[in-house]
């Protein structure tokens, strides 16, 4: 069986065959239709999900510093209270004063060190009785306290109390 090779090719020749001409300009404008609407149907969906994630972000973050700022404020009240009580300003009771500020560290946890420092900056009494004695009237809080200002500052980790 011999086949003529340029017989079957003459049929499907798209200068000769009008039909497969048509198909053929309708197959390409159909690809490149496609590709152009899966294209344009992938740039919305990645800016719809842009725009979701960052919605997403900026609840998540509200949420966070509503949360921070709530917590701030309860430790903020919790040492104007503590501050009040008749407790602290007894000259000669260091050991109820000690006691008061372990309990008051006891009941939060994450009250890392509790201090009382005198009018010089020297650390009276403290919980855990670390940095007693020492002077701490270089430090923010003390400066700003002396002022009769509150002091909130940033949570690091203190050099004093590394060790």
């Amino acid at each position: 069986m011999n086949i003529n090779w340029r017989r079957v090719f003459a049929g499907v020749d798209p200068r000769r065959n009008f039909r497969l001409r048509l198909g053929l300009a309708i197959g390409s404008v159909a690809l490149i239709l496609s590709i152009l609407f899966s294209l344009l149907v992938g740039y919305t969906a990645s800016k719809q999900l842009e725009a979701s994630t960052g919605k997403f972000f900026a609840h998540l973050s509200y949420q966070m510093a509503d949360k921070l700022d709530r917590g701030m404020f309860e430790r903020y009240r919790d040492i104007q209270i503590a501050a009040s009580l008749e407790t602290l300003y007894k000259p000669d009771s260091l050991n109820a004063k000690r006691a008061f500020i372990e309990k008051l560290q006891n009941t939060y946890n994450d009250y890392a060190w509790i201090g009382l420092a005198n009018p010089e900056g020297k650390v009276a009494v403290a919980t855990g009785g670390i940095l007693e004695g020492f002077d701490v009237s270089t430090r923010p809080w003390y400066i700003n306290g002396k002022k009769q200002n509150a002091y909130v500052g940033d949570v690091h980790q203190a050099l004093l109390l590394a060790h």
